[in-house]
């Protein structure tokens, strides 16, 4: 195991926060995967689907400029344990209802944006709190390591939800769920408390838009949103259109389209774990010259019709997603401590509208052109990407 691991799992206070870290994201992950499924099993499938995805969203477009002001106010330890005991406090109390009147979609909706809202405050706190815990030659590792963590989580929940609700029953998942948050929360209790600058300014509207405005006026905050934001809009197009790739240009059952998405799944993981061995001095030129290795892997998906040469193709495109992880390393050292939470708020509010966009736009693209050819466009505008960032200082000058 590589030395930075190492060290980072033998930090008492970063090996709790890891734990606490993984109980939150796999029940927040299982009861997701678990309603959705539950959900689909409803009368009016597609549209309770629909209305789920919805309202996931829908907290960080509401609150999201409370969440950031709210993350600098008060201590972020507190926050997250809050937000943990908050959560598995819903979860018991959908169980109670469920099991004293029976479920229906309103209140599933109701427990999914709550959890949803929680997520705006948690999120952005944790990643604000690493840093207190955690030595700045080690927080590239800390990020890589929890990346690993999340993708494993991800793979490993997928499994065990279906097994879950075949054995036990969507009520007994919420009763396992519950009780995750309260061991996450549990194991906060123990980390030493956040170790930030407060914010003193009153919730007025400047200050609460603080986050923003700082982004749109400081160069590296701007061309880094910038990227960001571009690069999920053509990441969500290029994951999207899988299973449609799968049938229409590779010509392969169901059982190929569950083999690329586990090599995604693995592709993200290696790349996360690579990431953190690797001494990486220059976020930015990593970042820059990965756009144009992504374009090239795309224009090659785009052209073939082997899924020999498409799952090498995705794994590669998965494994340089871990590229962006040095650079939101830097963006935790980068931002003054008294408006992180803002700013950190800001960053996910903006990259998240990449997501609708990116249904749009694949709604519009399929009308007009088939898949390989989006796959082309994709990496056409991944090299574009390249090309306009190529000469940046605010990103090429970066170093940690």
């Amino acid at each position: 195991m590589n030395a930075t691991y190492i060290r980072l799992l033998k930090n008492r206070n970063f090996a709790i926060f890891l734990s606490g870290q993984i109980l939150s994201v796999f029940s927040d992950s299982l009861f997701k995967i678990s309603l959705m499924w539950y959900v689909a099993g409803m009368a009016d499938a597609m549209s309770s689907v629909a209305a789920v995805l919805f309202v996931s969203y829908l907290p960080r477009l509401i609150v999201g400029i409370w969440g950031g002001y709210l993350i600098d106010q008060f201590n972020r330890k507190h926050m997250m344990i809050l937000n943990d005991c908050l959560s598995g406090a819903a979860l018991v109390v959908l169980m109670l209802v469920m099991q004293a009147t029976g479920l229906n979609l309103w209140l599933l909706l109701g427990v999914r944006f709550f959890l949803s809202l929680m997520d705006v405050f948690y999120s952005p706190a944790a990643s604000a709190y690493i840093p207190t815990i955690v030595a700045k030659e080690d927080l590239i590792g800390a990020n890589s390591l929890f990346s690993v963590v999340y993708n494993a989580l991800d793979i490993i929940s997928a499994g065990l939800a279906g097994i879950a609700v075949a054995a036990m029953g969507f009520d007994k998942i919420l009763c396992i769920n519950a009780a995750l948050y309260v061991v996450s929360a549990g194991l906060i209790v123990f980390l030493p408390a956040s170790i930030q600058e407060r914010c003193v300014e009153k919730a007025n509207w400047p200050e609460l838009t603080r986050g923003y405005r700082e982004i749109f006026t400081d160069r590296f905050l701007r061309q880094f949103v910038a990227i960001v934001f571009t690069t999920n809009i053509l990441y969500t197009i290029a994951y999207g259109l899988v299973a449609v790739y799968t049938q229409s240009s590779l010509h392969v059952g169901s059982e190929g389209y569950g083999f690329l998405q586990s090599t995604i799944s693995i592709g993200m993981l290696v790349g996360s774990a690579l990431v953190g061995v690797l001494k990486i001095r220059h976020p930015g030129k990593v970042m820059i010259w990965g756009l144009l290795f992504q374009g090239a892997v795309l224009l090659v998906i785009g052209v073939n019709s082997s899924l020999f040469l498409a799952v090498v193709c995705f794994f590669l495109f998965a494994l340089s997603d871990a590229l962006a992880i040095p650079l939101f390393s830097y963006l935790q050292i980068y931002v003054a401590d008294a408006i992180k939470g803002r700013v950190l708020t800001a960053f996910d509010t903006m990259v998240l509208l990449a997501s609708p966009i990116a249904s749009i736009l694949i709604e519009l693209l399929s009308r007009s052109s088939d898949t390989l050819r989006i796959y082309v466009f994709c990496g056409g505008i991944m090299g574009l990407l390249f090309v306009v960032f190529l000469n940046s200082k605010a990103m090429k000058e970066i170093e940690i």
